[in-house]
């Protein structure tokens, strides 16, 4: 199972959060533009990117890669792997493998108000 395909360059609009256990059915598109920081923590298994509007944590192993498209501007498609996925031949492969991707919404008030301080 391929977890994270990576984009080749800038020119695509921003990264691609598929969600419902590897089926391109249930997606989130963000923008690169309001991507605000990124953090890896736990040795490289959970990611914490931080937009305007929300914040998506993907958990998993090997997510170096992952964050290193993100800070590049070229962060792809992430994809949740499905539950019968091998993640020992992922962790062999030195691939990412994402086990889960959150969504957390930021309240309306804190949104604004970083909006603003963009303008």
């Amino acid at each position: 199972m391929i977890c994270y395909e990576s984009r080749p360059g800038r020119h695509y609009i921003g990264g691609q959060f598929v969600t419902n256990d590897g089926r391109d059915g249930n997606y989130r598109m963000i923008p690169d533009r309001w991507l605000h920081g990124a953090k890896i923590e736990e040795d490289g298994k959970i990611l914490k990117l931080f937009y305007s509007s929300c914040t998506i944590e993907i958990s998993g192993f090997r997510l170096k890669k992952i964050y290193e498209d993100t800070v590049e501007g070229r962060l792809g498609k992430v994809i949740i792997a499905n539950p019968s996925d091998d993640m020992e031949a992922a962790k062999a492969a030195k691939e990412p493998f994402v086990t889960n991707i959150v969504h957390i919404p930021m309240n309306p008030e804190a949104a604004s108000d970083l909006e603003r301080g963009n303008q």
